[in-house]
């Protein structure tokens, strides 16, 4: 029993040096977190606050943001996508507007690949596959149009079953896949710009629309 009692003594001690150190230290806070995290700049003697760092974070994804919104209203002109206080939402003439989450199939799509194109690292292969989905083909060749334009650095790969859409591509090399075995055995056939698209190649490609 004296030993239990010896015991409960020692840990209320114990706790009671706890208690002191914990009140003697500053609270942890997200301002004592950037006192504490910095970056240097290589071959400088400064530190970069990290509040910086996540202020300029901030401002690149709203600029991102409003790049994005630009293009969509550029490529879909009967609509305005509007960026608010309380999100985003599509406006436009005779219509009600309505909400971000309510656009079309198209719309989103056409929102998804600006956003992703325009994120995309430096000098990035951009590889598509079917780029025509869920868009009317002068929306498609339009929205395109206007990525590469705004991506020089980046090189565009379609993977598509449309030859209206390959052939609207300028300055491209098109490729026919004539079969494919996994894992690398491939059969393919560079097609010249100004030559005739084979019949074989039309009637393949026109059996899956």
């Amino acid at each position: 029993m004296q030993e239990i009692q010896a015991k409960r003594k020692a840990g209320g001690k114990h706790n009671r040096k706890f208690e002191r150190r914990s009140r003697n230290r500053q609270p942890h806070t997200a301002a004592s977190s950037f006192r504490l995290c910095g970056f240097h700049r290589k071959n400088h003697k400064e530190t970069i606050p990290a509040h910086k760092i996540w202020i300029s974070s901030i401002a690149q994804s709203i600029s991102f943001l409003s790049k994005t919104i630009e293009l969509w209203n550029k490529i879909i002109e009967h609509r305005s996508l509007i960026n608010s206080r309380t999100g985003l939402f599509v406006t436009g003439q005779n219509i009600k507007p309505y909400d971000f989450n309510q656009l079309s199939d198209g719309e989103k799509a056409v929102f998804y690949y600006i956003g992703h194109v325009l994120l995309a690292p430096h000098n990035s292969y951009i590889i598509v596959d079917e780029p025509e989905n869920h868009l009317h083909l002068t929306i498609c060749n339009k929205l395109w149009d206007e990525l590469e334009k705004n991506r020089p650095d980046c090189k565009f790969i379609y993977l598509t079953h449309n030859l209206n859409f390959a052939t609207t591509r300028s300055d491209s090399t098109i490729l026919w896949n004539k079969k494919f075995i996994p894992p690398n055995d491939w059969d393919f056939e560079i097609l010249p710009e100004d030559e005739i698209i084979p019949e074989i190649l039309i009637m393949e490609m026109t059996s899956f629309l």
